[in-house]
């Protein structure tokens, strides 16, 4: 089981506090989680990320980690607004933004 799947066990409270209390750390060099991270297929890198609600802000935080070619954030208005909810994941949208100039 991956961390990621620990994450989504525990309550969206619970989760929202870790990921809002990871804002304030230095996230991993690039490739950190290259040898936890299985990828299939054949053809070119990915060159985008999604990012909605709780949940995916792992998940792009890992894929920014994996992935070089990562350029974009595909996400709702609600996120690039920071609506309701959605706030915590458009605080991830503006780090991985400054971060890694996607």
């Amino acid at each position: 089981m991956s961390w990621l799947d620990l994450l989504k066990t525990l309550p969206p409270r619970d989760a929202s506090r870790l990921l809002e209390g990871l804002l304030s750390e230095q996230l991993p060099e690039r490739g950190f989680y290259k040898n936890y991270i299985i990828v299939e297929g054949k053809g070119f890198k990915p060159v985008a990320v999604t990012l909605g609600g709780l949940f995916s802000i792992a998940g792009a935080i890992v894929s920014v980690n994996v992935f070089d070619s990562l350029r974009y954030i595909i996400t709702s208005p609600e996120v690039s607004e920071g609506r309701g909810a959605f706030a915590l994941s458009a605080k991830w949208a503006e780090r991985l933004v400054r971060e890694y100039n996607l």
